[in-house]
């Protein structure tokens, strides 16, 4: 009896947090539809971080989360241009990441494998590198956003113009003397919103699977120390 309590929690879980993903398409605005959406994914995949570690901080459990449940295997890989904006590394390490920029962004290549070896084996980057993966740069992307209102230069005819449906790099300029002045400009890492939306589809799954397995209730941990007029649910 208690595991059919246990299994009906969960199913009614997965349908009450497949049907507010699914509303998240059905957001319209004309002039910030892409913004809008993108706030309330960030916000989707934290729900699901707080009901898988109640007990960690905001930081820790979202990016622990995308670890451990979205299987986003380029999670853990470290950014070149992060690396080579933050000048952590030896020179020959920035070289090395300058070429990897050139070739992520001429030709699409998303080998990392050169960044890392570099990187690891150099003292002075130990200290930084867990800021230079990509799961962290996703977790600082959600901050602008959610605390800024700021969202990256994501265009959605672009995007669905590529059929991009992961992180990608964007030459952003800055004014009218690009051409003059060829400094006038930088590199961002976009996090589209087709994007966010398999990681959260991908952390439901994953998450819901994880608490068969362990026979979790994941509305304790969902609602866990929340409070409505200053009594605490249990």
């Amino acid at each position: 009896m208690e595991q059919f309590e246990q299994e009906k929690r969960i199913l009614e879980f997965e349908a009450y947090m497949e049907s507010k993903l699914t509303s998240i398409e059905e957001l319209s605005s004309e002039d910030n539809e892409v913004l809008f959406k993108k706030i309330i994914y960030f916000s989707f995949l934290e729900s699901l971080a707080k009901a898988a570690y109640p007990k960690d901080s905001v930081k820790q459990r979202f990016i622990k989360f995308l670890s451990e449940f979205s299987k986003w295997q380029e999670g853990n890989c470290y950014c070149p241009i992060h690396i080579q904006k933050q000048n952590l590394v030896s020179s020959d390490i920035l070289d090395a990441c300058s070429l990897s920029i050139q070739g992520i962004y001429n030709e699409g290549n998303r080998n990392y494998a050169t960044i890392e070896k570099f990187a690891l084996n150099n003292s002075n980057f130990s200290q930084n590198q867990d800021q230079c993966k990509f799961s962290y740069l996703l977790y600082h992307s959600r901050n602008a956003l959610v605390h800024q209102f700021q969202s990256s230069n994501e265009w959605t005819e672009s995007i669905e113009r590529r059929g991009v449906n992961s992180p990608f790099y964007e030459v952003i300029e800055r004014g009218e003397e690009i051409f003059l002045n060829p400094t006038n400009y930088h590199m961002e890492i976009i996090f589209p919103n087709v994007f966010l939306k398999k990681l959260a589809k991908d952390g439901l799954s994953n998450f819901i699977k994880y608490c068969r397995k362990e026979g979790i209730n994941p509305f304790l941990r969902y609602y866990s120390e929340r409070k409505i007029y200053e009594k605490e649910i249990i």
